[in-house]
């Protein structure tokens, strides 16, 4: 049975981290045990950058282009990431919280146990990407692209996945429940292991083409109130004995 990760909060507060300046991000370099806070990466341009068991909190990192970035056990604060290019990014048990990330290209990455929470994604990319065991929360994922992405037992916990698009992209074992599905688009085929709660199921229905309608108060009674109250003489399957 799979249990969750160790949350990244609990693991730091065990290490002694090195603060290093937004200077020190250059390409090539590796940083391991570092925090940065407060700092001004907005449309930094790099590649190759290594993370493992860093913690960044309320840095603009905005319109960067990382290329190549690999992370490991990161931890991502209250920053704003929003149209930043990481495409081709790797990324192993890192968590962003509060985080925007609004319209950032993640085309190409790799993500595997990684944790969104209460972030902000709307109309971001994720073309081609590989998602396995991720967990979005509470996260706004309006109109967000996983075109041809393979997504494997990814939760998506109450967030807002309204046309939101998944063209040509896997689907095995998602979770549904409690986010807002209207508009999104997804392969009926893949669809058929997802995880919903009852109040999605009128939502998932239009996706695979199924039209879902009431039915009228009395239909339930119809039939039997007819059988209840017609003439047996009337009805055609029943006639005296001795007639032909």
């Amino acid at each position: 049975m799979n249990t969750d990760p160790t949350p990244l909060v609990d693991i730091l507060s065990h290490i002694k981290l090195i603060v290093i300046k937004s200077e020190c991000f250059t390409s090539n370099d590796s940083h391991s045990a570092i925090t940065l806070d407060g700092a001004n990466l907005k449309e930094s341009r790099t590649s190759n950058i290594f993370l493992e068991q860093a913690l960044i909190t309320v840095t603009d990192l905005s319109k960067t282009k990382w290329i190549g970035l690999e992370t490991i056990e990161l931890l991502c604060r209250y920053c704003n990431i929003a149209n930043a290019d990481w495409s081709g990014a790797r990324m192993t048990h890192t968590e962003f919280h509060n985080t925007r990330l609004t319209g950032c290209d993640f085309s190409c990455t790799k993500l595997r146990d990684v944790l969104f929470y209460h972030c902000k994604i709307d109309l971001s990319l994720f073309h081609d990407s590989q998602l396995t065991g991720c967990r979005f929360h509470g996260c706004d994922l309006r109109e967000t692209d996983f075109q041809n992405a393979s997504l494997k037992r990814v939760v998506f916990r109450d967030c807002d996945l309204r046309n939101s698009r998944y063209p040509g992209a896997s689907l095995s074992e998602i979770d549904l429940r409690g986010s807002q599905v209207a508009g999104m688009y997804a392969d009926a085929n893949e669809l058929q292991s997802a995880i919903v709660d009852p109040f999605q199921v009128a939502d998932i229905a239009s996706m695979i083409g199924l039209v879902v309608n009431r039915l009228p108060a009395d239909s339930p009674t119809e039939y039997t109130s007819r059988l209840r109250h017609e003439p047996a003489e009337n009805h055609p399957s029943i006639q005296p004995e001795g007639e032909t």
